[in-house]
Order: structure tokens, then sequence, then C-alpha cells
């Protein structure tokens, strides 16, 4: 801004007659040249502060002067501003708020005079200045805003220590407010938090920021928790600022946790209640002087008789699955499962171990979400849809439940309720129903011409196994019929009973049969002899050993998988003609993913190799067959008449891989292997020629 100073006390009247007098003076100077006016100096520097410095006008003449500055203010003014002769003229100046220098340009007009006389002003920045007020802030316990009152002549900055204590402006300069917010204080103590402005070229200050703290306050919802005669787990939530504790008035209602701080979710589980009139427990939430209170209802059964199940003569040496029946009703009502629980979290074990879990069923399904381990009274659930295609913790929880010190004789279950319990129900036995165990056996029965053992009808039945969600066959496939009844060539070639080395193929064998259906019918030698684990078609006689097939299975390449011929290198077989063809009816050979469920569940793990004895039947140490899929054979017939001295159980999955060699080698399918003597288990893949054991999974 510029502004220029005129003595305000000169009328119109006197400019006039002042311009008449400077143009008379105008027309002299044509004639006389002795006119003039000078300073005593071009500039004046003056400091930061208040002052005033002289300007000596030597003229002759009378003279005027006029004062353009910098900077918005009158900061610079002479004591006059008009005058005859020679004088000298005092300017003051005012304070420089500003760190920068700023200017003013003083000219003084002589009359008549032909050259004017100018004169620079300047005054120095003062040094940055900073300072807060007030010096500190409280505020109330609820959210609130206050304002801090920043002096400065420079640019800043504003931060907070604490996340609840913001400014509403972060940067600046100069003097201005800036509003401070806080959000409402949930504890029971005061807050303190400090908030820093920084300067430029200037030492930073801070103000004290402290919130007043929150009277205490507990609460809980919801208030009331309805169960079921079969008792189970419920959920409320406290809602705190302080420390409390939690009881119920209920010993069949248990929760956990029973004390902590803030808010938190508490479990509440309940026992059966095998009364003939409803239970209600009070559960308490104290503190201090407060309290909060959740009423707990149990009902009872609908009038049915309960069940009383007898799991004594569960020795689980033919199965590893019985079911549980009402014969009078031909009802289904639960499973008792040998299977293997495992559950790690963040690398800590929750459990490892095969056990006995009683589960029963809901809409005619087994309720995996209320499984009780009977050996110990641990209840447990499992996710009925993983998060990923191939998850490690389908094990969803784990947790005490019933007070079991060793396995008991006898389980109980009410027709109307939804969890199994090792407690004793009060109806006497008389009002009781015995229930009964069947072991669960998958029979597969095929029928067709006679194969080339003259043989037209396979009956073999196969232990099942739960693993996870998935029911396995506990056993390798035997058949050598398509589910359709069809035979399956056996055209693998195998080498004389009883050899040590393998022959190698001639004939009509494996390499005029590369790409078509095939199996080996075989019996696997002695453990622990010079050809342990080997596989043989026949014996001496040519005739099927048995017993031998029953104990180690069938191999079968991916053709007989699919009953699809591979003819070229080229082909590529779709999707829709890659069908199994060969389990059981509702059941299937496994998919990739399926298999990588199993194998991610039991060794919690998704890495590409890890050491799982619990699936191998030669696994070493107590966890040896832990899982109860006990894979047995120790063999995988090679393309080129070789056995393999690993285990291998094939997928229904189909790869076709350009980057093998230019032969039959691009039809590849996936397979799970386990070597012999580490356990070391991966998910790979083999050419289609291999033969593998095959193990069918339920298709629920």
């Amino acid at each position: 801004m510029i502004i220029k100073y005129i003595l305000k006390k000169i009328s119109l009247f006197s400019l006039l007659a002042c311009g008449l007098v400077f143009g008379l003076w105008s027309c002299n100077d044509e004639e006389d040249n002795s006119r003039y006016t000078t300073v005593s100096t071009e500039i004046i520097q003056a400091a930061s502060g208040a002052g005033q410095y002289e300007l000596a006008i030597t003229a002759n003449v009378r003279w005027l002067i006029t004062v353009t500055t910098t900077g918005g203010d009158e900061w610079c003014t002479p004591n006059k501003t008009e005058g005859n002769g020679s004088e000298t003229v005092l300017f003051t100046f005012t304070p420089n708020p500003e760190i920068t220098e700023r200017s003013a340009s003083i000219t003084i007009y002589g009359a008549s005079v032909a050259n004017n006389c100018y004169v620079e002003a300047f005054q120095s920045g003062s040094e940055p200045t900073l300072s807060l007020s007030p010096s500190s802030i409280t505020f109330v316990a609820t959210s609130s805003q206050q304002n801090l009152i920043i002096n400065s002549n420079t640019a800043w900055t504003v931060t907070s220590s604490e996340a609840w204590c913001t400014p509403n402006v972060t940067t600046g300069s100069g003097s201005r407010s800036v509003a401070l917010l806080v959000t409402a204080n949930p504890a029971t103590a005061s807050r303190s938090a400090t908030i820093t402005v920084s300067g430029t070229d200037v030492a930073s200050k801070s103000v004290q920021i402290t919130q007043e703290a929150a009277p205490p306050a507990l609460s809980a919802s919801p208030t009331s928790l309805t169960f079921t005669a079969g008792g189970g787990e419920n959920n409320f939530t406290i809602f705190s600022n302080t420390h409390w504790t939690v009881g119920s008035s209920g010993a069949w209602c248990t929760v956990s946790p029973t004390s902590g701080s803030g808010d938190a979710v508490v479990t509440v589980t309940t026992s059966v209640n095998s009364a003939a009139t409803p239970r209600t427990a009070m559960i308490t939430v104290s503190s201090n002087n407060l309290s909060a209170t959740v009423e707990v209802e149990q009902g009872v059964s609908s009038g049915s008789l309960p069940y009383q199940i007898d799991i004594s003569g569960a020795t689980f040496a033919d199965c590893y699955i019985y079911e549980i029946w009402d014969e009078a009703k031909e009802l289904k009502i639960g499973e008792l499962c040998k299977e293997y629980l495992h559950k790690n979290v963040s690398g800590t074990e929750i459990v490892r171990m095969q056990t006995i879990v009683a589960y029963p069923m809901v809409d005619g399904k087994v309720d995996l979400s209320n499984g009780l381990v009977v050996e110990n009274g641990y209840f447990v659930s499992w996710n009925p849809s993983p998060s990923s295609t191939a998850p490690t913790n389908i094990l969803a929880t784990y947790t005490s439940g019933e007070s079991v010190s060793s396995k008991p004789s006898v389980i109980y279950l009410d027709q109307d309720a939804s969890r199994m319990t090792t407690i004793e129900i009060s109806a006497p036995p008389a009002n009781r129903v015995q229930a009964k165990l069947k072991p669960y056996i998958l029979r597969d029965y095929r029928s067709g011409p006679a194969n080339d053992y003259g043989i037209s009808t396979e009956d073999y039945t196969y232990k099942v196994v739960k693993i996870g969600t998935q029911y396995w066959m506990a056993e390798n496939l035997r058949t050598t019929r398509f589910r359709d009844g069809a035979n399956i060539p056996t055209n693998i070639p195998s080498g004389t009973a009883g050899a040590t080395t393998d022959p190698a193929p001639s004939g009509s064998g494996w390499q005029e049969n590369l790409g078509r259906p095939g199996c080996a019918v075989g019996f696997g030698e002695g453990l622990g002899t010079a050809a342990a684990g080997r596989i043989r078609e026949v014996d001496a006689n040519g005739t099927v050993a048995a017993a031998a097939r029953n104990d180690v299975g069938v191999l079968y390449n991916y053709s007989a998988i699919i009953n699809k011929s591979f003819e070229s290198t080229s082909q590529i077989v779709s999707a829709d003609e890659r069908k199994d063809a060969l389990s059981p009816t509702g059941w299937g050979v496994p998919t990739r993913v399926q298999m990588e469920m199993m194998r991610n569940y039991v060794s919690q793990s998704t890495a590409a190799g890890v050491t799982l004895p619990e699936l191998d039947y030669h696994g070493a140490g107590a966890l040896g067959n832990a899982s109860g899929l006990g894979l047995k054979g120790d063999s995988q017939r090679g393309q080129s008449g070789g056995w393999n001295p690993n285990t291998y159980m094939a997928t229904i999955d189909y790869r076709y891989d350009i980057s093998q060699a230019n032969n039959y080698n691009v039809h590849r399918f996936d397979c799970l292997r386990i070597d012999t003597g580490t356990s070391l288990c991966a998910v790979t893949n083999a050419a289609v020629r291999i033969a593998n054991f095959v193990r069918c999974i339920r298709q629920d």
C-alpha cells in the first residue's frame, strides 16, 4: 500500500495560493537560476524499534515533502510537510513488527527548482517472536473446544502429543487464534497432552493440556439370554471404563472371563437342563458401587425321552466312525468319531491329538458346530464355509466345557437338544431311550462282465475317517471296474512274485498303452525285505493275491480315473471330459483343493512340503497315522515299468504342461506324495501314465 503524506491542515485556498506563488517562482526562474533545494543525506537507515531521524534541508525557496511507504502503515512520518528556506525535519519511525526490512521513499519538491530531492528510508526487521496464551488449558471430560492465542511475527506449525487433542489448523504465520478440540475422555483418570508451536528462527513454545477424568460407567447388553435345554454358549458385552468382576448365581451357568477392565465380550456357557422345569440364573457385573445384570433363562425338553448312549463298546478297531441310532424310530441321532484335532494360532499349539468326539444331528445332518470331546469334556466347532479354498484352521473353536477326569462309558442327548453331554441326566433309566452304535462302513458293490481273473462281481467295504469337515476313505480303492461295471484293463505290467528287481516292459504291455485306462492289481511284499514295499500284479501262478489286494489296494493311471484315453501329445482333455468314472456312488476322487485342505489342516501349514507322520501308515512316533488316513502302499507305478518307493495318492485335477518333453508327459495330473522314511508330504503332479493309489472323499 502506498501512502502519500501531505499536511492535512493546508486549506484548498492555501494550496491554490501556494500554486500561484510557485507559478510565479517558476516564471521568475527563467530569469533567475539561483533557486535551489538540497538535503543532508539520500539514505536514512533506521533500527527496527521506534525512533526519530533528522533530515537537514538547505533551500532558498519554499518546499513540500511527500512520503511513500511499503508495509501498509504510516510508519515513517515527518514533523512537517512544507517549509521555506533551510530547516531540519524530524522523521518519526514506529516499531517494525515484521521480521523483514521495510522501506519508504521521501521526495522534497522545491518551488521552481528543476530537480527534486529524493531520500530512501529503510527500517530493519524485528527479531522473530513467539508467545502463547494461556500457558495451560483444562478441559472437562466430555468433548469440547477452547482457543489458544498465538502471538508471533513469523511462520509456525502446531502439533499435539495425543490424538485425542487436535488443533483446527496446523500451520500459519503471524498472530491468530487456534481452536483446540478434545474428544470425550472414556477413562476414570485424567489425561494430559502437550500442544507445541514451533516457529521459524525462534524457540518453540508449548501449552500443557489437561482433561478431567470421566465418572465410572458400567453397563451390559443384552440384559437377558435364553438357552434351550441342551445348553450351549452365548455372549453379552460389557461397556465400562473401569475394572469389573463377573459372577453367576447358578453352577450350571458359567462365565468367561470373570474379571477385566474396559469394554469386553463375556461368554456364557450352560450345561444340559435335564430337569422337568425351566431354570434361571443371574449374572452380575460389579465395579465398586456400580453393577449391571444379565438374566439367563434355560428351557426344558419338549417332553420326549432323553437318549442314553453306551460307548463302552466303541473300540474303533474296525472303523473310525460310529453312527448313533434310535433303532425304534430308525433315526440317526448323531456320530461318534475317532478323529484328529489340530489347531495352531499364531505359532501357539491349541490342540494336537487324536481323540473321540460326539456330534448330534440337526435337520438330518451332523451338527459340526456342537462337538463334545468325550475324553476331556471340551467343546469343538468347525467352520462349515472356510474363508479360503485350502485353509488351515477349519477347527473354529476348542474350548473347555464339562469336567471329565477320564473317558466315560455313557453319554447323553435330549431328543430336542443340540449338544451331547457327559453329565448324567436326571430322568430315571426307565425314561431313557437306549441309543445304539453302528460302525460307519462304506460298501462298494459292482458287477459286470468277467474280468481278466474271471471275476464278474466285486463287493468291497472301506473304513471311513473324518478329517476336519471332510469324510475320507481310510483305505485304498480296490476295484478293477468302473462305476458302471465295465472292466478296467490291467495293462500295467509287473514283475514276478518275489523278485527284487523290476522288469523292463515288453510286448503288449505299458508302452503300447501309454495313454489308455489301466490299473495294476497286486500285493505288497513284506516290509523289511529286499523288495520292501513293492507291489506285484499276480503271483507265480497268475492268480490274484486277494488278501494282499485288500491290504494295499490297486494302482490306477489317470486315464482309468476318468475312463478317457489320451490319443496324442497335442490332445487336451476338456473339463467336461474329466469326469470321475471310478469312485463309489456318492464319493469322488478328490480335487487338488480338497486334498490341500486336508493336508493343510493336519499340518496347520500351507508350506509346499511338510513332515506329516499323521497321514502316513508307516509314520514314526506317537503321531504316526494320527489322522486315520494312513496312506499305505509305498509305490507308484512308472511309465517305464519301474516302482517308486514313496506313497502317491491321485486327484481328479488335470493339467496340460507344454514345458514337458514332446511326449505323453505333457498330460499330467495332481497327486499327493509322502516320502517313505521322512513322511515329507507335498502336493505335486505326475504324467497321466503314472499309476497311483486312490482315496475317495465323500461328496456332501
